[in-house]
């Protein structure tokens, strides 16, 4: 990097740390400053695979039966969309692969601010208001989350909920989602989910009553006793809470790959030729390990990757050709995947090269914001000197999306189709 583009970084991430009250040390590890080249074929694929598989999830058969294998707590239906669900890709020769869904992605606002910023200080009018309209629409999905499940209300308090946040790693974006809200007179706290009360089975922070709940952690089904009091209040629907048991059960297990990657499973669906042979082709083949099918996974192992049923952040996962006998057993006794092994991409920059994904975020069926992901090592991760989140281009320009982001007129819940 030359000393004018390492001047305009620093000059960025010092208005970064500005705005987000937190230190350098925080934001430099999820922030690179290369750009990950996409093109029109590509995205066209993963955005037919998205609508495909959006369309898929709301069949009314692949609820009903993916719910009826999923906790109790999945079953309830508040009319939520489901906010920061993510897709992640590995780009291949023979075009994206699916690699896994998530619904409570991290770093969207965090590095689309880092764009804005960027783009400012650039004097590039159009992308700064382009990166300024995406945040907007971060910010909309989380009152529209409130909307859909209270339509007579108005949002006026969210609790911005993770495990000891002051010391998670993307503090900086939750100081974000703070900001933000506040700019628009939504009261917002960050809080450990110990700090809230449970008053008349509604949520309260410090006596004051909590309409939303942004909900950033890993207990994906309110199972650990500090969420015990988030869960009460979610059944009875005295809150709102987003993303919610209902929606990782939906999309985010990943036991529900290996209903779109099987071509017979996917079939008893229902699913149409034409979309069984989509998902067959961009969603690596993917199985639940069962006492079963053990050892023929055993003695294939080198070319698949064990990953939890509800994994996150790349914890717990296992590249097969790695297992030790000890490693196994624990796979074996239940809740694990084995899936194809796609290697990541590797993008090259001078002399230094990198692995890298593709993540979609989406909202109601609509991509939102496209970032790529740079690093070293077995898994996705953000220690990678120089990775981190990396901007989507075409010809060298930011990604467009082809259609308008969130019209606020036409945001309404998903429906079920029979």
């Amino acid at each position: 990097m030359n000393i004018n583009a390492l001047y305009k970084r620093n000059k960025i991430i010092n208005s970064l740390v500005s705005i987000t009250r937190t230190d350098q040390s925080l934001l430099t590890p999820f922030l690179s400053e290369k750009k990950y080249s996409l093109n029109n074929i590509i995205n066209s694929e993963i955005s037919n695979l998205i609508n495909n598989i959006e369309h898929s999830i709301s069949n009314k058969n692949y609820q009903e039966i993916v719910l009826k294998n999923s906790p109790k707590i999945s079953h309830y239906d508040h009319h939520n969309g489901g906010s920061f669900l993510s897709y992640d890709f590995h780009i291949t020769s023979n075009g994206p692969k699916l690699i896994e869904i998530n619904t409570n992605a991290g770093g969207a606002l965090l590095f689309s601010e880092y764009l804005k910023i960027k783009y400012r200080e650039l004097n590039e009018k159009e992308y700064f208001i382009k990166f300024s309209k995406i945040q907007n629409c971060f910010i909309d999905m989380l009152t529209n989350e409130f909307k859909l499940q209270f339509p007579n209300k108005k949002l006026k308090t969210v609790a911005i909920v993770d495990l000891k946040p002051l010391h998670q790693p993307l503090l900086p974006e939750l100081n974000l989602f703070r900001k933000y809200l506040r700019s628009i007179n939504i009261e917002a706290f960050i809080l450990d989910p110990e700090e809230l009360t449970l008053q008349n089975n509604e949520i309260y922070y410090d006596n004051i009553k909590i309409d939303l709940i942004y909900n950033r952690l890993t207990d994906f089904y309110f199972e650990e006793h500090y969420s015990r009091k988030i869960k009460t209040a979610y059944l009875l629907g005295t809150v709102s809470v987003t993303p919610n048991p209902r929606y990782h059960a939906l999309y985010a297990s990943k036991s529900n790959l290996s209903i779109f990657s099987n071509k017979n499973t996917a079939s008893n669906f229902h699913f149409s030729d034409n979309k069984v042979s989509e998902f067959v082709k961009k969603i690596p083949f993917t199985t639940l390990v069962t006492s079963e099918n053990s050892s023929e996974l055993w003695f294939t192992r080198r070319n698949l990757f064990f990953k939890p049923t509800s994994g996150y952040g790349g914890k717990a996962v296992y590249r097969g050709k790695g297992i030790t006998k000890k490693v196994w057993r624990m796979i074996t006794r239940g809740n694990y995947v084995a899936q194809k092994y796609i290697p990541a991409e590797i993008k090259t920059y001078g002399n230094k090269s990198y692995k890298s994904d593709l993540r979609a975020y989406v909202y109601l069926g609509e991509i939102l914001f496209l970032a790529a992901r740079l690093y070293n090592g077995q898994t996705t991760n953000f220690s990678s000197k120089g990775g981190g989140f990396a901007e989507v281009v075409f010809n060298n320009s930011p990604v467009n999306f082809n259609k308008p982001l969130l019209n606020k007129e036409s945001i309404k819940p998903k429906q079920v189709i029979n």
